[in-house]
């Protein structure tokens, strides 16, 4: 599976990201219709050369309108995508649910927490309200 490019985004911040692997996923995003002068560039890399993949890789999120966060955002969003992949999957209830986003977010500052839709979510949080979280964190950051 080709991951979006919000994803690579996360990962890049991380340094997460095998430079291997994006040359052909940015020739994936082409065909699904992105387009960009570094998009193109990085499309046509190798990935033999990490320097290289790394010089374009934020111009060419940016042609697919993602951009690389600061790292603590990342780390967050990541963790709370997997626990919010668990909910939507079914192996994950409600209130476990909750008190992860708890412990993931409890030491971030608020310009991080405004970053993350389920960081607002707080241990007793009913179903419906973290069934939204997890919905509305997926689509943001999937």
């Amino acid at each position: 599976m080709i991951p979006t490019p919000k994803v690579v985004a996360l990962r890049a911040a991380l340094d997460a990201v095998t430079a291997e692997d994006v040359p052909g996923w940015a020739a994936h995003w082409l065909v699904e219709g992105y387009d960009g002068d570094d998009l193109r560039t990085l499309a046509g890399l190798s990935g033999k050369h990490s320097g290289e993949v790394r010089d374009v890789l934020a111009g060419a999120l940016a042609d697919c309108g993602a951009s690389i966060p600061p790292a603590a955002v990342a780390s967050a969003a990541l963790s709370c995508t997997h626990v919010a992949q668990m909910f939507v999957d079914g192996r994950a209830e409600s209130r476990w649910v909750a008190q992860k986003v708890a412990e993931i977010v409890e030491r971030l500052p608020a310009d991080v927490l405004a970053e993350l839709p389920m960081g607002h979510l707080a241990d007793g949080a009913d179903e419906a309200a973290v069934s939204r979280a997890c919905a509305d964190h997926l689509a943001a950051w999937g």
